[in-house]
């Protein structure tokens, strides 16, 4: 079976998971469903981008997880990563810090920094946003923890499986680590990568089985708004020392 076919399996597999709340299902949007490119796996480094959250993902007639368990629905949402091409085709997101971020780490290891042909994807650690928020809402809590975290559990482990990237970097922040931990089972174990910088804010770890090195660091808003922006370039350092 090809990766194309075993990421379709798992996404199959996304669909037919034990029931959850009704009302939770209708918040919850459809999933971020990865489409890789032929060029991701033609290349030597492969860099998958994780942000925290997917906010505002939905395609017309898929409005919900609900949608995307009853209708035919995996290839249009791959369309859909597709189409939005890492926010090029966003007015609203194409210069926000995060699509910043990303396009700093395409432009440092990708011949062309433009299109949907690319060896640096990108996905998020929640996959289905709150009625296009966060689950990260007080009120909240317990919806994210006992239902959507159990919905999503392993997707991200599988999909990874799967692609084969050579690094990994998490835009989570420490907030995140919980669930980080949790979707990588529990494979996990921070070390810091600067003397100016402890764990919380930038890190490095190893996901073991299959074995590549992954970073954490805030979401490039909050290294904005810090003024530590010089983060990135950091991690593209340690990036290319990962490719020697």
């Amino acid at each position: 079976m090809d990766s194309y076919s075993m990421l379709e399996s798992v996404y199959i597999e996304l669909k037919n998971i034990t029931p959850i709340d009704e009302d939770i299902e209708t918040k919850m949007s459809p999933p971020l469903l990865i489409k890789p490119t032929e060029k991701w796996f033609e290349s030597s480094k492969k860099i998958l981008v994780v942000g925290q959250e997917t906010l505002e993902w939905k395609k017309k007639g898929i409005e919900s997880f609900s949608d995307y368990r009853m209708l035919d629905t995996i290839a249009k949402l791959q369309d859909a990563y597709d189409k939005f091409c890492f926010a090029e085709t966003s007015k609203k997101h194409k210069h926000s810090p995060f699509w910043r971020a990303y396009r700093a780490i395409r432009n440092a290891f990708d011949s062309c920094d433009k299109g949907i042909e690319t060896n640096v994807l990108w996905t998020n650690l929640y996959k289905c946003s709150n009625n296009g928020k966060s689950w990260y809402g007080k009120k909240d809590a317990n919806d994210r923890r006992e239902s959507v975290e159990k919905a999503l559990q392993g997707i991200l482990w599988e999909e990874i499986k799967i692609l084969g990237p050579t690094d990994i970097i998490f835009f989570t922040g420490p907030r995140y680590d919980r669930y980080l931990k949790q979707s990588l089972n529990g494979n996990v174990e921070f070390a810091p990568i600067d003397d100016r910088y402890s764990t919380r804010q930038l890190a490095k770890f190893c996901i073991n089985e299959p074995s590549i090195p992954g970073f954490r660091t805030y979401h490039p808003n909050y290294l904005q708004r810090s003024k530590n922006w010089q983060v990135i370039d950091l991690l593209i350092k340690e990036l290319g020392c990962n490719n020697k």
